[in-house]
């Protein structure tokens, strides 16, 4: 069976558009999601593996105080790391591998031992730990949060 070419036509310009045609396992971002349409999420981990390299470099070449480093991972760098969450699926084992080299980079710049535990790292501030995000925690929490506010749509009866 030979495979048939889609065009799009601009209706203002008249000008005709190709559609290539993709494999399923290639992804592309969109609305800053990467996902292909297989469910693969590699490029998503490589992305954000990639994305969390850089950042962490920055971070240990810059001169900050402890207490801005802090305001750099809360405000800047988790809120990058955590937009996905609630779409992909990575497995623990992913999600430790990017929380390793965050936690190499960000622990000394924020005043911390490298060694902590893991259960201290992040634990609850009200139970004297650091309380830095975990992505496999994060992506549970978006994971459960999308299921319990997913609600039916309200069906509207006539009035007789």
């Amino acid at each position: 069976m030979p495979l048939v070419e889609f065009h799009l036509q601009d209706s203002n310009t008249g000008k005709s558009f190709k559609l290539d045609r993709q494999k399923l396992s290639t992804s592309k971002q969109t609305f800053g999601v990467r996902l292909a349409l297989d469910g693969n999420n590699q490029a998503k981990f490589d992305h954000l593996m990639n994305k969390m390299i850089d950042f962490c470099q920055r971070i240990c070449q810059a001169c900050l105080s402890h207490y801005d480093v802090l305001t750099t991972y809360c405000t800047i760098f988790v809120p990058s790391m955590f937009y996905s969450a609630s779409v992909t699926n990575f497995t623990e084992k992913q999600s430790n591998k990017l929380m390793s080299a965050t936690r190499k980079a960000f622990l000394p710049a924020m005043g911390w031992n490298r060694t902590m535990p893991l259960a201290v790292i992040h634990w609850l501030q009200k139970f004297n730990g650091a309380a830095l995000k975990h992505h496999h925690t994060e992506q549970g929490l978006h994971h459960v949060l999308n299921l319990v506010t997913i609600r039916a749509p309200t069906v509207r009866q006539a009035k007789p």
